[in-house]
């Protein structure tokens, strides 16, 4: 009798990169629906995996990673699908004594090499389609991957707002080089005349107090929603806005087509909005420094950020607009 697969996918943070994690949780679930399928995280992103229509276990990662390493090592995995892929990951299999470990690639020399001399030798993947690498030898079938996320009993009503009615705008980015800037958001919205809904968390607080003050008809939802809840406002929006960060990637799940705009990271991360057609990229494409970092900077290094202040604002406010209004079947790469 074939031993019962228990499989064991870690991934750490980020939001984003967590989300696109559901993926592969739900391609091992549709192969495998027999499996145990078991998820270690930071305690504080334990929350995240409650979205997912997967029954899974999560395991929040204990200060000690020794003490992380003997509780698991009890569980008896048949797999372990390392997405994080670190010092920490390494130091597990070690401390679990594990010689069978899966591991994503990371390819962070490659990274280097773009973010310094600009020279591109990432496979044209998505991060997701390389996860998916990680884990050849569960045989996943790719080919039902609809339903990811639970469905919600809440109604975005409940922010006062009507169903396909107006545009989600997440403003907030973890880096600042991903953010556009207010005053580049101020030009678009100066240009736009639908509805609009801010999402963020409570270090977006001033820009949104700042945007509302000058468009007092926008809805700000800024710190007022749990990450499941700004999911409703993304499931029920007619458009999603949104800087390269965790809230695009949940966006992805649903059906509204987004704007996603780009400052110093670009697609060739692999980290785009999984398997949708109808994506539009704002992005700032001859920049010699750009891509500057695979992840961010709290400030441009060569201090004049082109990459978001050169933006251009009327073909942005078009495209949302167009989209607003189902104007237009195709959308540009």
């Amino acid at each position: 009798m074939a031993k019962k697969l228990k499989v064991l996918v870690i991934r750490f943070s980020a939001i984003g990169d967590i989300l696109l994690t559901f993926h592969v949780l739900k391609a091992i679930r549709n192969t495998h629906p027999e499996a145990d399928i078991h998820v270690l995280t930071k305690a504080e992103n334990a929350s995240i995996f409650e979205g997912i229509d997967v029954p899974i276990v999560v395991h929040p990662l204990n200060q000690s990673l020794y003490k992380t390493a003997r509780q698991l090592q009890k569980e008896h995995f048949t797999h372990v699908i390392d997405l994080h892929n670190n010092l920490r990951t390494r130091f597990l299999q070690f401390a679990m004594l594990r010689w069978e470990w899966s591991r994503f690639k990371k390819w962070n020399i490659r990274k280097w090499l773009l973010t310094q001399f600009k020279l591109n030798t990432l496979p044209q993947m998505h991060v997701v389609d390389r996860y998916l690498e990680a884990c050849t030898k569960l045989q996943l079938d790719l080919s039902h991957s609809s339903n990811i996320l639970k469905p919600s009993s809440h109604s975005v009503e409940e922010f006062g707002l009507q169903k396909q009615s107006y545009v989600a705008w997440v403003l907030g980015a973890k880096f600042a080089t991903k953010q556009l800037p207010v005053e580049k958001i101020k030009e678009i919205l100066s240009l736009l005349n639908v509805p609009v809904v801010f999402l963020g968390g409570n270090s977006e607080h001033a820009m949104a107090m700042e945007l509302l003050h000058a468009f007092p008809q926008a809805t700000n939802l800024v710190g007022k929603t749990s990450l499941w809840q700004s999911a409703d406002v993304l499931r029920d929006a007619k458009v999603t806005v949104s800087n390269d960060t965790g809230l695009m990637h949940l966006a992805s799940f649903y059906a509204a087509p987004i704007v996603t705009i780009w400052g110093n990271t670009t697609r060739d991360f692999g980290m785009y909005p999984y398997q949708k057609s109808n994506v539009f990229y704002a992005e700032v494409a001859d920049l010699s420094c750009r891509p500057c970092s695979k992840i961010g900077h709290q400030a441009c290094p060569k201090g004049h950020f082109d990459c978001m202040l050169r933006q251009d604002a009327v073909k942005i406010t078009t495209q949302i607009t167009a989209l607003y209004h189902q104007e237009i079947a195709e959308f540009p790469e």
